[in-house]
Parts: C-alpha cells; structure tokens; sequence
C-alpha cells in the first residue's frame, strides 16, 4: 500500500519502532518524520542521528553494521512497552525543543533583512539552526 499509494505524513505514527540501520548518511527526512510521529528510534551511529539520538533516552543508537547490537536493541524494545512509552515521551520532548520550518524561515528572512540593510546580525540572531 504504501508503494502504490506514496508516502503519508502519519505514516510513521502508526508504528511503535523506526528502525534506521543506515551504513552513511549524512542528514534524513524519515528520522525528522520519525522524531515528528513520537516513536522510539532504532538508528545507527552515522551522520545527524549519531548528532540528535541520545541513545537509551530517543530508542538506541548502534555502531554501523553491528547486527547484534540491532537485535539486542530491537528485542529490548519489543519486549517492554513500558520502555517504548518512556522513550516515546522523550522523543516528543526532543520534537517539541527542535525549532519548526516556520521558525526557521523567519530566522532566515530576519537575517537576510539584516545584511541587506546593513546591519551586521550577531550570532544569536543568525543561528538558523540549532545542529551546527
């Protein structure tokens, strides 16, 4: 269904684990679209997931390739809902302190109001994001 009818938004919210075993990758959507849906995340250590995913307080974060750190991650999981709930609520909570497309786009607009009047923006009202 989903390859035949695309992608949906809420798709993610439906599961209880995404599960991200990604060998490089530098940034990604599905683990915004993930972190967006409040679910436990399982990711390897790679790119912007090593940089956000906490791991035991987002789901767990696991070395590239390590297939029994991805089944002792995914069995640990599966097995408790209550951990699921805990980290659930976590994830919601790093959702909710990520700044929005919204935000971020008055952040930029601000900014480039700035330079084109000619007033140098200092670092706090330049900061367009709050990864790097």
């Amino acid at each position: 269904e989903l390859l035949t009818e695309g992608y949906r938004p809420g798709f993610l919210q439906a599961a209880d684990i995404v599960v991200l075993p990604y060998r490089d990758i530098d940034a990604s959507g599905v683990l915004m679209t993930a972190i967006s849906a409040g679910v436990p995340i399982v990711a390897t250590r790679v790119g912007l997931f090593a940089e956000l995913l906490e791991d035991g307080k987002h789901g767990r974060v696991i070395p590239v390739n390590d297939h029994l750190a991805l089944a002792r991650a995914l069995e640990e999981l599966v097995q408790s809902s209550e951990l699921r709930a805990r980290i659930g609520r976590q994830v919601r909570a790093l959702r909710d302190a990520l700044p929005t497309w919204s935000s971020i786009a008055q952040d930029t607009a601000r900014m480039y109001a700035e330079i084109v009047s000619g007033v140098v923006p200092d670092e706090r009202s330049s900061a367009v994001s709050p990864l790097h």
